[in-house]
């Protein structure tokens, strides 16, 4: 539970902060992920302005599953 709410935390900060900055995620040039086990992984590059929050989410927990497993 604890992993489910630090990926909703910080999904909820990065929407919060791509609201208040008014970029587009093309204009960014890199978005960390911070894993619960305290890896981050780094996308690099631009990637579009049809990511959804829900497909962020998805990817951080996948992300975190690969770096910290169950």
């Amino acid at each position: 539970m604890k992993k489910l709410f630090a990926i909703v935390l910080f999904a909820s900060a990065f929407m919060s902060a791509y609201a208040k900055d008014d970029k587009t995620l093309e204009q960014q040039e890199c978005i960390e992920i911070h894993t619960s086990c305290g890896a981050v992984h780094v996308i690099e590059g631009a990637i579009g302005d049809n990511v959804t929050a829900e497909q962020l989410v998805d990817y951080a927990r996948y992300i975190d599953w690969v770096y910290c497993g169950d």
